[in-house]
């Protein structure tokens, strides 16, 4: 396996119930989980993940049978990363 690769083998059920947790989170509250401080430590995490996938999905990396789980349960995962306007300085 190459340096980076994923696997899709034992930590695959990990990774649904992370993906499963974004989905209950964007059904209840209609976003998606922030990485903000101050935000539930669960929420935080669940944001880290999502970011991760992101990362993971922009360097060629989320295996593509992920990006489709991913685009199924949460359709706005990856269209607000990359739609989303330059950040305000301040």
């Amino acid at each position: 396996m190459v340096k980076g690769e994923q696997t899709l083998d034992g930590d695959d059920a990990r990774w649904s119930l992370h993906l499963e947790a974004v989905a209950e989170h964007v059904a209840r509250t209609g976003r998606l989980p922030s990485m903000a401080k101050g935000v539930d430590p669960q929420e935080r995490s669940l944001g880290y993940w999502i970011n991760n996938q992101r990362r993971a999905h922009s360097i060629g990396l989320l295996h593509p049978h992920r990006v489709r789980r991913l685009n199924a349960a949460v359709p706005i995962w990856y269209d607000r990363f990359m739609h989303r306007g330059p950040r305000a300085r301040g």
